[in-house]
């Protein structure tokens, strides 16, 4: 049976000030922040970042990270090489392209981006480090098996990286 988390009731230590606010941990002062790549595979993850943002009582913001892309140079006898002017015409696309799944999948102004270029685990990571996180929320693989494999894999890296909680959030939640 599923079950509409927005309507659910709040069990638990609720905050008299603030009716339907949890008491969190005072060490987990920061934002909760939703690691994505922009692609619809995960909203469950935004709309889940979004109710808990709310419910914590803590910002939301978002970290999205481009793994390094070199070019083949043909006049080089397909030598690699790396071209920034790719990564920033990528910057942009992806950038776009969090904005449009953030905007589909919830109401509300636009969280903070940190877009960073490198290994995905380790930047969500570093981002979450750095912002002092209370929570990281990450969208889970879908069913198909390569799907589960490569997303499955990255959520894992950013489980094993993180000094900080993760979420990973399923499909159709």
């Amino acid at each position: 049976m599923s079950t509409n988390l927005q309507d659910a009731p709040i069990t638990g230590a609720e905050t008299a000030s603030r009716p339907g606010h949890v008491k969190v941990n005072p060490a987990l002062r920061g934002p909760i922040l939703l690691a994505t790549d922009g692609t619809a595979q995960s909203g469950a993850a935004v709309v889940a970042a979004r109710l808990l943002a709310q419910r914590l009582d803590r910002p939301l913001e978002i970290v999205s990270v481009l793994e390094p892309q070199l070019a083949y140079g043909v006049a080089l006898g397909g030598t690699p090489i790396y071209v920034p002017e790719l990564d920033e015409a990528r910057r942009s696309i992806r950038l776009a392209a969090v904005a449009d799944y953030v905007g589909r999948y919830s109401d509300g102004p636009m969280p903070p981006v940190h877009l960073r270029l490198g290994a995905i685990a380790e930047e969500v990571a570093e981002v979450a480090r750095e912002r002092a996180a209370t929570l990281v929320v990450v969208g889970a693989a879908p069913h198909q098996r390569v799907n589960r494999v490569v997303a499955g894999e990255r959520a894992v890296h950013v489980l094993r990286s993180s000094t900080v909680p993760v979420l990973s959030v399923p499909p159709g939640f």
